[in-house]
């Protein structure tokens, strides 16, 4: 069943830019009419799926941490790896694009590169610094919990679980165990129900297709298509390098690592919605490369929330190829300031869509010396490109996820089922 969704997702992708491109030609009316329709479809299953992710991963959660929580011990080290995990993927997949990049621009064919288009003379507003204040409170322990619910706020719905988890223990067995009972149902509901959203993926695909192609041939050209290859191609490249980190650190084979992630990088691919893919993340976790749910209930929400491994990518890419172009020698210090500012912007960065950018690195690339209309010139882009961000910063989490499980100790071998299965 799994690989005929594959396989039919992938028609579908390539039915919908054929589609898409042959109405362009033939009636831009109709074409503009069939996206706004195809817009309407991947919306709604995007909100489907977003719609389910608070409540599988509250429900992942509660049950990994009252059936088979961890020792004292093991929760502490896994206080310590996943932090550590997460910065060193992110820090190694930016270091390794910078050094792509740089290796790139001294073949003959990037030599000739320059931005020969008219600018705006002046520059839109540099947005102002956020002023510190104490807002961020509100993120750890919201005042609303159904608030935080609907705006899917996974690091307060995690925390609320994880208390609600150790307050449980406080109850008697018998209670115990009716609120056990309660979450498991509610955890298996939930991946019926996304089971049941992975099967119309082939239709958002062709919905996903034929959006694209309509509106590509409006978006890119000359030179922003180089960039917008070059950028796709470099985050098709980070994603081919945490397969491989996934299938050496957990030894699975790849075919069996790629066939647990389709299901995950298609809906990331037709949503671009990142936390969308999480109900599809944990399954595959769980049922798939029987990766054990104290481990993945954690870690994969977390990731969603917090690691943006597209951001290690994509703003690498556009810094050097802007400075390429313009011919700005950037330093190594430059660049490391760059990374450090970045990394906590990536981590604010929300799981959702991001067609339109929002201008908030504009003030760092000014100060390295990159023209405000230039960087602005090449944000457009981000709307084609971001079903591929999308898809590597799913492929991070569940990277991140085999590494802790491994390093934490909790990973089953290869091949074998989880303890909850034998027998």
């Amino acid at each position: 069943m799994k690989r005929s969704v594959t396989l039919l997702s992938l028609g579908g992708l390539i039915l919908g830019i054929l589609l898409g491109a042959a109405l362009q030609q033939l009636d831009p009316a109709v074409a503009a009419r069939s996206t706004t329709i195809a817009d309407g479809l991947i919306r709604a299953w995007t909100n489907a799926l977003r719609l389910i992710v608070p409540f599988l991963v509250v429900s992942q959660l509660y049950v990994a941490l009252a059936v088979r929580s961890p020792s004292a011990g093991g929760a502490a080290k896994l206080g310590m790896v996943v932090p550590a995990v997460f910065v060193v993927l992110w820090t190694m997949m930016a270091l390794a694009t910078i050094a792509v990049m740089f290796g790139l621009f001294s073949l003959p064919m990037f030599q000739g590169l320059s931005l020969d288009v008219p600018i705006l003379e002046e520059a839109p507003p540099v947005p102002s610094s956020p002023v510190p204040s104490t807002s961020w409170i509100d993120e750890v322990i919201p005042p609303n919990l159904l608030a935080a619910a609907a705006a899917n706020n996974l690091l307060a719905l995690m925390l609320f679980t994880v208390v609600l988890a150790l307050a449980a223990r406080r109850l008697p067995p018998e209670r115990q165990r009716v609120l056990e009972l309660g979450f498991t149902a509610l955890r298996d509901a939930m991946l019926v129900i996304v089971a049941w959203l992975i099967r119309p993926a082939p239709l958002m695909l062709v919905a996903f297709g034929l959006r694209f192609a309509s509106l590509a041939g409006l978006r890119v050209g000359g030179l922003l298509l180089a960039y917008a290859t070059l950028k796709i191609a470099l985050l098709l490249a980070g994603v081919a390098v945490l397969y491989l980190v996934s299938c050496v650190a957990g030894r699975f084979s790849l075919a069996r690592f790629a066939r647990a992630l389709a299901p995950a990088q298609f809906t990331a691919l037709a949503t671009r919605s990142s936390l969308a893919t999480v109900p599809a993340l944990l399954a595959a976790a769980d049922r798939d490369l029987h990766l054990p749910a104290v481990t993945s209930s954690v870690v994969i929400p977390l990731a969603g929330a917090t690691l943006k491994v597209s951001r290690a990518v994509s703003e690498p890419v556009q810094l050097l190829f802007l400075a390429h172009i313009l011919g700005i020698q950037l330093s190594a210090e430059q660049l490391a300031v760059f990374l450090l500012i970045l990394m906590p912007l990536a981590i604010a960065s929300t799981g959702t869509p991001r067609p339109v950018s929002t201008l908030r690195l504009l003030p760092v690339y000014v100060s390295l010396g990159i023209p405000a209309p230039y960087y602005v010139l090449t944000e457009p882009v981000t709307g084609i490109t971001d079903p591929v961000d999308t898809m590597i910063n799913t492929t991070g989490y569940m990277t991140a996820n085999v590494l802790v499980s491994r390093l934490t100790g909790t990973s089953v071998p290869a091949g074998e089922p989880p303890a909850s299965e034998v027998g």
